[in-house]
C-alpha cells in the first residue's frame, strides 16, 4: 500500500470534517492486519460527471471510467486507510466501465468510508463517496456500491 492514491486519500480524510481534529497521518494504519479481505465491492457509476461532463477524454472513443477505490476507518485509536489502484492502465482492474466488481478488498468490521475514483493519467476524478458496511448497498449520488462476503 502506500501508493500515490492512498497519500492522496489520507491527505483529503486529515482535512476533512469526518477525521478527529486529533487525528495524524501517522496513526492512521496501511492495510490494516486487522481488516479481512475477504470481500467484494460491486461499483455502479454514473454514465456522467456531476456536470454532465463525459468521464474520460475519449482516447479511442472510449470515455468510461477506470475505476479504483479506497477504504477508510477514520476511528481514533483504530484508524486505518487501504486503497486498491489501478496503477497499471494495460491490465484492465476495472478500466473502462460503468460497472466492475473489486474482489478481496480489505474492509473493518464496521462502517467505513468508501472512497470510488477514476484513475486518469495525470487528474484522477472523485466519482463519489461515503459510508458504507459489509452486507450493504449504498449510493453515493455518482456511485453505488455494494459490500458483501467473498463466499
Amino acid at each position: 500500500m502506500g501508493g500515490q492514491l492512498a497519500q492522496f486519500v489520507l491527505a483529503l480524510l486529515l482535512g476533512s470534517a469526518q477525521a478527529p481534529a486529533t487525528l495524524t497521518a501517522d496513526q492512521v494504519a496501511m492495510d490494516p492486519a486487522n481488516w479481512s479481505r475477504d470481500h467484494i465491492v460491486e461499483v455502479a457509476v454514473a454514465p456522467r460527471k456531476p456536470n454532465g461532463k463525459k468521464w474520460d477524454a475519449g482516447f479511442g472513443g472510449i470515455t468510461n471510467p477506470d475505476i479504483s477505490i479506497c477504504v477508510a476507518d477514520l476511528t481514533s485509536g483504530s484508524a486505518g486507510l487501504s486503497c486498491v489502484e489501478n496503477k497499471d492502465f494495460r491490465r484492465g482492474l476495472c478500466k473502462n466501465t460503468m460497472q466492475c466488481q473489486i474482489a478481496q478488498v480489505a474492509f473493518p468490521s464496521r462502517d467505513a468510508f468508501v472512497y470510488v475514483f477514476d484513475m486518469d493519467l495525470r487528474k484522477h476524478d472523485l466519482i463519489a463517496f461515503g459510508k458504507c458496511r459489509v452486507g450493504a448497498k449504498c449510493n453515493f449520488g455518482a456511485a453505488t456500491i455494494k459490500v458483501r462476503p467473498i463466499n
